[in-house]
């Protein structure tokens, strides 16, 4: 068992029973608290407890079958979401990024979408030439290169830049790129 509170940094992790809101079945919900500067985030777990099924003590559930039959699985659960947890708080250590709670929570509820900039572009880049689309494989080619060349997009793109990002970026130098060729053209 790992134990349920942890300072790692100046974040503070801990799980807690919500006690403060109450669902339909009169239980509570089971959250995992951050607080960095006195300012807390809660997320909630997807378990629920009433008041004697929960042990304050070690912030899981009580070892007793009567209670509750499934507190193996459940405390299985919350060991590992913890663990989690510290998890995504080492890899923001590791990358020193002094991390929000926003950031936090989106790095702990989906933590699929870190690091896909570059396979995004070269995926779409071939598909592009696949389709016979010059013209904007060349545009693509040209801000993929002008991100990863940048070095204060660096620890960005491996962090917090997604697709979407990506998109609008992209549309965002095309337009540039057209308004510079017509002043071109025009001779202004």
């Amino acid at each position: 068992m790992c134990s349920v509170k942890c300072n790692v940094g100046v974040k503070y992790i801990s799980i807690i029973l919500y006690r403060n809101t109450t669902l339909k079945s009169s239980e509570h919900p089971i959250v995992l608290r951050i607080t960095k500067g006195r300012v807390r985030k809660s997320i909630n777990l997807n378990l629920s407890a009433v008041h004697d099924q929960w042990n304050e003590e070690f912030s899981q559930f009580k070892k007793d079958k009567r209670v509750n039959p499934d507190y193996e699985k459940n405390n299985a659960y919350i060991n590992s979401q913890f663990l989690k947890a510290k998890d995504v708080i080492d890899e923001f250590d590791r990358n020193k990024i002094d991390s929000t709670q926003n950031q936090f929570e989106q790095a702990f509820l989906n933590p699929s979408k870190k690091g896909k900039v570059k396979p995004f572009f070269e995926t779409h880049i071939q598909t592009l030439r696949n389709t016979g689309h010059r013209v904007n494989v060349r545009s693509y080619e040209i801000v993929s290169r002008m991100l990863y060349k940048s070095c204060e997009l660096r620890v960005e793109l491996k962090n917090q830049v997604d697709e979407s990002c990506c998109n609008s970026y992209f549309y965002a130098w095309r337009r540039f790129c057209l308004i510079l060729s017509f002043e071109i053209i025009i001779g202004k």
